[in-house]
């Protein structure tokens, strides 16, 4: 008995202090597997010549308190260099740069830089409260489908996401209403 307390010991601290983030390195891959869990994404851009980047993957991501909040997330690195078209829908200035997603994709926040723990939880914990924006304002819409308030919100959502079909459509039942 005495001789597997030790192993246990290892195997439960192996496990929850130095649990590693799995990340992902596609978006595609980050978008479908978020539908399926229900959780948001936190996609980190980085490039190999940034050294903030580095600090960033080697030191905040790691930490025993960030990495608790990543695990609430579909988790995906990408090389901004590699992939310009990201860094452009984005608008990405600099590196590293975070950016949280809703469940279906859609832009909640973004942080520039290199943040600090206190600053990455508290905007990991702000996105995770939206994880499904549309979702959630097609509920209010439905409630209410001939309020102005709920369809103005919607035509503003899909608006910011480049949706535009589906924001003058709801924009126009809110002059309609």
């Amino acid at each position: 008995m005495i001789r597997f307390i030790p192993i246990f010991l290892t195997l439960f601290f192996s496990h929850s202090v130095f649990c590693e983030t799995k990340w992902l390195n596609s978006l595609d891959a980050a978008l479908t597997k978020a539908q399926e869990e229900n959780k948001p994404i936190v996609l980190d851009l980085y490039t190999d010549w940034c050294g903030y980047c580095k600090v960033l993957e080697e030191k905040i991501f790691p930490a025993k308190d960030v990495a608790s909040e990543i695990e609430k997330f579909i988790a995906v690195r990408i090389n901004g260099d590699e992939f310009p078209d990201l860094v452009t829908k984005f608008s990405v200035r600099g590196y590293p740069t975070i950016i949280l997603l809703d469940k279906t994709g859609y832009f909640i926040d973004k942080i520039t830089g290199l943040p600090d723990n206190t600053l990455l939880i508290t905007k990991l914990q702000e996105a995770y409260i939206k994880k499904d924006i549309e979702g959630g304002l097609l509920a209010e819409q439905k409630q209410s489908p001939d309020s102005v308030l709920p369809n103005y919100n919607l035509g503003l959502f899909y608006y910011r996401n480049g949706n535009f079909k589906n924001s003058s459509e709801y924009f126009l039942k809110s002059y309609n209403a």
